[in-house]
């Protein structure tokens, strides 16, 4: 919905999904990863909220908050009480976005995330943190951008849930 220059939005969803993905470390802390099948069905539902508001015609805020619950169908080593191998409770994100709204122009967007209780199956337990980010968008059209980033701009690192610190990105993105 709309209303003037606040805008918001309601989602639920629901997902089945058979033999989910996920990876694991074999050989310790310091190990390798590995990919592998969670058994059984893995079953996701939660609720989205997002809220905005239009602080100019180039300038928007917005919040978004994911609640969701998981839960495996089959008992296996890679699931718990708790949830699901990689799935957080809660993903909150606050956003602050500038676009020029010109096809040969610029957009940019600052972004704080907020992820709480990351199951993560190894040790049994969750992991909350929070990360700032940034990417800034070159536009040539509809068809092409150039963009560049930085994800966990202040280098946060938890070893258990593979969040190895700061990531730079740079890229171009065509569409046919």
């Amino acid at each position: 919905g709309e209303w003037g220059k606040t805008f918001g939005k309601i989602t639920y969803f629901h997902n089945d999904i058979d033999n989910m993905i996920s990876t694991r470390t074999v050989g310790g802390r310091h190990g390798y990863n590995e990919y592998y099948n969670i058994d059984g069905t893995t079953k996701t539902h939660g609720v989205e909220l997002t809220l905005g508001r239009k602080l100019s015609r180039d300038l928007d805020v917005k919040v978004t908050s994911n609640w969701t619950s998981a839960s495996n169908k089959v008992a296996s080593a890679e699931s718990s009480a708790h949830g699901v191998d990689g799935i957080a409770d809660n993903i909150t994100t606050l956003q602050l976005a500038y676009d020029d709204h010109c096809a040969y122009g610029y957009n940019a967007t600052l972004w704080e995330q907020w992820v709480h209780d990351y199951y993560e199956s190894d040790s049994s337990q969750t992991y909350s943190y929070n990360t700032l980010n940034f990417v800034i968008n070159k536009k040539y059209g509809d068809a092409v951008r150039l963009f560049a980033g930085v994800d966990n701009i202040f280098n946060k690192k938890i070893d258990a849930i593979y969040l190895d610190g700061r990531i730079w990105r740079t890229g171009i993105e065509f569409k046919f």
